[in-house]
């Protein structure tokens, strides 16, 4: 099959093929070389934009399955109120704004009877509010994140003062194992990695903490049978929870702009300790509440914000045929090396460029082939 003829006709006169029937003809279109000098480029650009592309959803991947999956080796077990944090799990603390608590009454019982599934879906809609608070560009450097997942077992805390008293121990422990892990690596005796000076535990992770104690998503579909996240961060609730360590923030936390749009507690644990500072909110609100936070604080000591260091770790590899084995450091680099490979063995020889082409080509009729669209954390969710 060749390309249309029909690429510098007037658009409004193009037939436009439906999205699947679009996607089935350009899988099938041969492509002729060598190609034109503008076709380069414009495949030059587009390659750019899957760079960027492929790194969110290299952290999306991450996101999905490090949270979503119910393997326990993925998260932070609680199992008493001291918990315990290890070499390989400090770095789930880094770079985190709070710690994401998941009693035993808000997790769904297994086919064994045990309650330890944490569903996917609310992943989904804490990292749909906060992608949608910093409009779909969020920091993913380097771990950042809102919060990391922290699964409380059946032998672990039930209360809310029980869970406090862990988080104190938590983020003792994680900071104590920074120090020494950067003091080994200074010493030279551990060289974990030369970037863990990107990595630290922020001063809201100790301050606050968010809790989940009931499942409240009812899946309810729209019109196109699909489930809105949005709506499902609007139906699950959050309590959020002051620590009382604010020593390091620029300011203290207060509570009073949640508390005209706070939900009732129903919780009898914090009864008799009023020093116990603790809100139900939905999610959304509890992750804006949180975001806000963030950038009080960025705003107050603008030092502590990254320095716009790309995370080596989410970057796209090189092409397989690539000569400089730094191609897949930046966008233009890697573009650069995909096309002189392309055009020595072929635009169909690696599948990125193949895509690439054809993308280029079908919008040039007005057309969609594999669009650098998110992929979705759930075939029936809509973000």
């Amino acid at each position: 099959m060749s390309l249309p003829n029909n690429q510098n006709e007037d658009r409004s006169t193009i037939f436009r093929r439906s999205d699947g029937d679009a996607q089935e003809y350009w899988s099938q279109v041969i492509t002729p070389e060598p190609i034109s000098e503008e076709l380069r480029e414009l495949i030059r650009e587009d390659l750019q934009k899957a760079w960027h592309w492929e790194r969110l959803e290299s952290f999306r991947f991450r996101i999905k399955y490090n949270w979503g999956i119910p393997v326990d080796s993925q998260f932070v077990l609680l199992n008493d109120e001291n918990g315990t944090v290890t070499r390989d799990q400090l770095l789930l603390f880094c770079n985190k704004m709070t710690a994401f608590y998941w009693l035993q009454t808000g997790q769904l019982v297994n086919a064994f009877g045990e309650r330890n599934h944490m569903p996917r879906v609310v992943f989904a809609t804490i990292y749909r509010e906060w992608a949608q608070y910093f409009d779909s560009q969020p920091n993913i450097e380097f771990g950042h994140y809102i919060a990391n997942p922290i699964r409380i077992t059946s032998n672990g805390p039930s209360t809310i003062p029980g869970v406090l008293k862990a988080h104190y121990s938590l983020c003792m422990q994680a900071c104590d194992l920074m120090a020494k892990l950067r003091q080994e690596n200074e010493l030279g005796s551990n060289p974990l990695r030369t970037d863990l000076w990107r990595y630290n535990i922020h001063p809201l992770y100790k301050a606050i903490m968010l809790l989940i104690d009931r499942f409240e998503i009812d899946f309810q579909s729209d019109a196109d049978n699909l489930f809105r996240l949005e709506d499902g961060a609007q139906q699950q609730t959050v309590l959020i929870v002051r620590t009382g360590l604010e020593a390091s923030l620029s300011a203290p936390i207060s509570f009073d702009s949640l508390r005209a749009e706070s939900l009732p507690l129903d919780r009898s644990d914090v009864d008799g300790h009023p020093m116990i500072d603790i809100v139900r909110t939905s999610l959304t609100t509890a992750v804006r509440f949180v975001l806000d936070l963030e950038r009080r604080e960025a705003i107050a000591s603008p030092e502590s914000v990254q320095d716009g260091a790309l995370d080596p770790s989410l970057n796209p590899g090189p092409h397989l045929r690539a000569v400089d084995g730094r191609a897949g450091r930046d966008p233009k680099t890697w573009a650069d090396s995909l096309i002189e490979a392309a055009e020595k063995h072929g635009y169909d020889d690696d599948h990125t460029t193949r895509v690439s082409i054809r993308r280029v080509q079908a919008a040039m009729v007005g057309e969609n082939y594999y669009e650098l669209t998110p992929i979705p954390f759930g075939n029936r969710w809509k973000e």
